[in-house]
């Protein structure tokens, strides 16, 4: 972005690993990374150390959470309890199980399958074509590629898991959608982001982007021609 096409600052928007890869751009390179916004912001449960006000939030939720609140709880229980064994394979073992899947198109799709069915909010956003499609790509290159992104982002380093240990200053928006797999209430976030946007939605999963791709990039833009980011376009030059 900066050594080829010039640009002296961009923003960044991440859901999914892409969330995580967004955080890390920012900690490695904080004089071009002006803003980030997310759609899956998968802040770790506050401790009373390192964020007293959300701990006892928290601590006090069957009063203090609003409904909203206590849906995402329960949807990010649900995927921790019921639909995450996946990422302990492919952060362990993703070479046995690329052979496995790679050697049966079923077994591919229903791997994918499970977990569009599991994460999407908006069930009629995705035709039988257009997961096909999706699975195709993977089925064309192996399966393993993909698989073993986890095993070197989450593996025994565990890097990816770093990206969400601190709190960075860079002025940060957040969409939450209520079938994310991750979801936090705002004080989470607040521990780890300057956060000047939150949009809370009554409808929405794990991808936005082919849910309700409006909602999302209206809520980008909103965050965008905030008066933060205005003073960053005056300071920095559009």
């Amino acid at each position: 972005m900066t050594d080829v096409l010039n640009y002296p600052w961009f923003v960044t928007q991440g859901g999914d690993l892409g969330a995580f890869i967004t955080r890390w751009m920012a900690i490695q390179h904080p004089s071009v990374i002006r803003a980030q916004h997310f759609n899956t912001f998968p802040a770790p449960t506050p401790t009373f150390g390192a964020a007293p006000f959300a701990y006892l939030r928290l601590r006090m939720s069957g009063v203090l959470y609003s409904k909203y609140e206590k849906r995402l709880l329960k949807t990010r229980s649900v995927f921790h309890r019921d639909q995450s064994a996946y990422i302990d394979m492919q952060e362990t073992r993703p070479q046995t199980l690329g052979f496995a899947l790679g050697d049966s198109p079923i077994g591919l799709l229903a791997w994918f399958v499970e977990k569009l069915q599991s994460w999407i909010d908006v069930p009629e956003a995705l035709s039988n074509d257009d997961i096909i499609n999706l699975v195709m790509m993977h089925w064309i290159q192996g399966a393993t590629p993909g698989l073993r992104f986890f095993r070197e982002a989450f593996g025994d380093k565990r890097e990816a898991d770093k990206a969400f240990d601190g709190h960075l200053k860079v002025l940060t928006g957040v969409s939450i959608f209520p079938g994310e797999i991750l979801p936090c209430p705002k004080d989470w976030a607040k521990q780890l982001a300057n956060i000047i946007f939150w949009r809370q939605h009554e409808h929405g999963g794990h991808f936005p982007a082919l849910e309700c791709p409006n909602d999302l990039v209206n809520d980008i833009r909103k965050f965008l021609s905030s008066k933060e980011m205005r003073k960053v376009l005056a300071k920095n030059g559009r």
